[in-house]
């Protein structure tokens, strides 16, 4: 079927492709570039979560597997063939792909499956030591064809890994071919006995992880259409096109392709290939839950995403907004869509030379679309452009919506300032905006300059070119002659949070396993028959110790900082940690207090890093001296302290120290995120200059130690007060090689750690389990969660004396 009608251009052509292709095994070519997509991140943490719930559920074991048993139990035994032919298909299968990559000279393909086969492999051994789960031999798991069963399914799971690695490599027909044979080989592997329901779900999630983190180290196609290929699209939807060339700039999850129509007219032509619906959606719902009022678009087919952009850009042009004219807009049946639009304007990234009145006509087009009730949503420097006339002109509405909001409509307004200033410079892009805007709308957009308010191909842009943002706010605020507002707040979530919560989890499970043997009678009976007096006594010690950081504040400062204030400071910390439990808040809340002091940001961050690292110092070779000399009573045998930590401690430790490491390897494998590390790493190398100055030296490192014993001296108050009496070094060596231990796992405060952690210490220093478990929650109600209290006072002082 064939539609013609014109609306602001030329014909308008719309038809279901005809192309006939046989199956092929790779959907790209050798060459094709590799991009790092945001499915994999989405699948990385949405399995990752679901094989937390997976793991926790085997230590508990449940009563619906047991159901599932009984009714695979009763399953006809002539069904067992299919079974054993699913398992073995899935493993041939996965065997297949890796030959077939051998054979075709893929060797990156065949380093990712052989290395996502390996990576499946350790990933179900940790996962079998975190459940505690029988352990089997490697060679009976891959070659099990009944029970006992396996958790997780080792042999499913590195199948799983390389058939999804290769997957974005495959032709679409195998691709789909290989989700229903992991399909099958689950429901088989759980009528075998091989594994059970969680045992097959932990696999697949083994699976897809692994192959989300070997795509985002190296990388996946997108299955780009070669250009033959798109000419053949072309043809089938009844367009003659020719002198098809690739183009410059290639957005991703869109393959573009510059051609000229019969009477040498320029079009563009935009194929939606498999991973552009793919990247739509979960950007769409990434922002969506992600940011507040994102108001994303969620198409369901790559068509309906050709479908949307050509409906704006129709809408635009009959608003008389100057976009791209439809040429023709259709699908294909290999599963590709194609838009076909004008080129006579380009992107403004690509022109010589910008003149300021192109750049004041962008904001005229802008405010003629949000005035139609259109929004762009997404704007860069390659979706803005001019024509050979000069005239301005908005070229891409994919990321497009009807009815935006105002805080959406500001949001364009922001990334084209962004945008233009990248082209044109800072000061050509404030002033051409202010002449547009006039100051009082210009002022409006002040808050929404960050990274939140960005695009996702804007913030690409943006790092690729290492733009600061930061500076074209304060310049824009400077310009117009404003006081620099506060960021709206676009953010839901974030991701410390999303870490955090999931860590408390953590926490929480092995704080329950730490206590289930106690007798919680007698630890109400233990609270009851505590000594005031030595509690008051605990209250104070602690707030000392709080208190004497402001000690190793000073020394790690090259700049001189007031005691007083600096005290303050300390309960204002404990405050802000309670309110905003996030690494941010704490950090903002210090840079202005070194501000106001006539510091800078840079000197309280350098500042900051080496007291903690100092603090981190003081621990260890506390601990290593009391150990080493025999100090106290406690007898320290690592194999035996070991065996009677928690065993859900043991496990939230590991899990933690792996992904520490595999975030080391991810860090030093990906040069964006190693140039983001670098700058912490030097300041905290300039910052140990300070070091060279013995009163700084001591005041850093003794102030630290004050923190140490006097956080010491307040648990051994608190253990008095049950009746129960602890030398200075058994506290010492509690006190820091808990504090140590609960360092090296990221959970707010050390909440659940900390209180297991001083419990244990406390019993191997001979107190009875009710009375360590006693004296541990009332020195963290005192050292910790009161603190916030007199800090709400505290941080009400600095703002009063103009401190923050």
């Amino acid at each position: 079927m064939r539609d013609n009608h014109v609306v602001g251009g030329p014909p308008v052509v719309t038809r279901a492709g005809q192309v006939h292709r046989g199956i092929h095994v790779f959907a790209s070519d050798r060459d094709e570039p590799r991009a790092r997509r945001p499915t994999d991140i989405a699948l990385v943490l949405l399995n990752a979560l679901g094989l937390v719930l997976l793991v926790i559920a085997a230590r508990a074991g449940g009563v619906l597997e047991d159901d599932i048993d009984q009714l695979v139990a009763h399953l006809p035994l002539l069904l067992e063939g299919l079974w054993n032919f699913g398992v073995d298909l899935v493993v041939v299968w996965a065997l297949g792909l890796v030959v077939a990559a051998v054979m075709s000279r893929r060797v990156p393909l065949a380093r990712d499956n052989v290395l996502a086969a390996a990576m499946a492999l350790v990933g179900c051994s940790i996962a079998t030591f975190v459940t505690g789960s029988p352990r089997m031999s490697v060679a009976s798991q891959l070659t099990a064809s009944g029970g006992p069963p396996s958790f997780p399914a080792l042999r499913l799971a590195m199948a799983t890994a390389i058939i999804i690695t290769a997957s974005p490599h495959l032709g679409r027909p195998l691709r789909y071919s290989g989700r229903w044979i992991i399909g099958l080989a689950s429901v088989s592997t759980i009528a075998l006995g091989v594994a059970r329901v969680g045992g097959v779900l932990a696999a697949l999630a083994i699976g897809t992880i692994v192959a989300a983190v070997v795509h985002l180290v190296f990388g996946s196609p997108g299955g780009r259409p070669s250009v033959p290929r798109v000419e053949e699209m072309l043809n089938a939807l009844g367009l003659q096109v020719h002198d098809l060339q690739p183009a410059l700039l290639q957005p991703e999850g869109v393959w573009i392709v510059d051609a000229c129509l019969p009477d040498g007219s320029p079009v563009r032509v935009k194929v939606y290939g498999r991973d552009a619906w793919d990247g739509q959606f979960v950007m769409s719902l990434w922002r969506f839950l992600w940011y507040r009022d994102a108001g994303s678009t969620m198409p369901t087919t790559r068509v309906q995403l050709v479908e949307h952009e050509a409906f704006l850009m129709l809408l635009a042009r009959q608003a008389g907004v100057s976009a791209p004219a439809v040429v023709a807009a259709g699908g294909s049946h290999s599963g590709d869509a194609v838009l076909v639009v004008s080129a006579d304007a380009v992107p403004l990234d690509s022109l010589r030379s910008v003149d300021d009145a192109v750049v004041r006509q962008l904001w005229h087009e802008l405010d003629t679309a949000h005035a139609s009730g259109m929004s762009l949503g997404r704007v860069d420097p390659d979706s803005i452009g001019a024509d050979t006339a000069g005239r301005a002109s908005l070229l891409d509405w994919a990321g497009g919506r009807t009815g935006p909001t105002a805080e959406q409509k500001l949001q364009d307004g922001a990334q084209l300032l962004v945008s233009t200033a990248m082209v044109v410079g800072d000061d050509r892009a404030i002033a051409a905006a202010s002449d547009a805007l006039g100051i009082e709308r210009l002022e409006a957009l002040l808050p929404y300059l960050q990274v939140a308010g960005m695009s996702s191909s804007l913030r690409r842009v943006s790092d690729e070119r290492d733009y600061d943002l930061k500076a074209l706010r304060t310049a824009t605020a400077t310009h117009i002659g404003v006081e620099l507002p506060d960021l709206v707040k676009l953010r839901r979530v974030t991701v410390g949070s999303v870490l955090q919560l999931a860590l408390l989890l953590f926490a929480s499970l092995a704080l329950i396993d730490a206590l289930s043997s106690i007798d919680f009678a007698a630890v109400g009976d233990e609270f009851r028959e505590m000594t005031l007096g030595a509690v008051f006594v605990g209250l104070g010690l602690a707030q000392v110790a709080r208190a004497s950081g402001a000690f190793s504040n000073q020394g790690a400062s090259p700049a001189p900082l007031p005691y007083g204030p600096l005290l303050q400071l300390q309960f204002a910390i404990a405050y802000i940690n309670m309110a905003v439990p996030s690494t941010a808040g704490r950090l903002a809340l210090v840079v202005r207090f070194y501000q106001r002091v006539g510091s800078t940001a840079v000197t309280a961050l350098g500042a900051g890093a080496l007291d903690s690292v100092s603090n981190f110092v003081v621990q260890v070779a506390l601990v290593v001296l009391t150990l080493g000399f025999g100090l106290g009573s406690i007898q320290f045998d690592l194999t035996t302290t070991l065996s009677q930590l928690p065993s859900g401690l043991l496990r939230l430790v590991t899990v933690v120290v792996v992904a520490f490491v595999a975030a080391v390897i991810v860090v030093l494998l990906v040069p964006s995120l190693r140039r983001r590390v670098m700058p912490a790493v030097d300041k905290f190398r300039e910052g140990l200059v300070v070091l060279k100055n013995p009163r700084n030296a001591v005041l850093l490192l003794g102030g630290n130690l004050l923190v140490q014993v006097g956080y010491a001296l307040s648990l051994g108050a608190f253990a008095e007060a049950t009746g129960n009496r602890v030398g200075l070094f058994d506290l010492l060596l509690i006190i820091n090689l808990v504090g140590t231990f609960a360092s090296l796992i990221p959970v707010p405060n050390g909440m659940g750690v900390m209180e297991a952690g001083l419990t244990a210490g406390l019993v191997a220093a001979g107190v009875p389990e009710p009375a360590a478990l006693a004296a541990a929650l009332s020195y963290r109600v005192c050292s910790s969660y009161l603190p916030p209290v007199w800090g709400f006072f505290s941080m009400r002082w600095l703002q009063h004396h103009e401190y923050l």
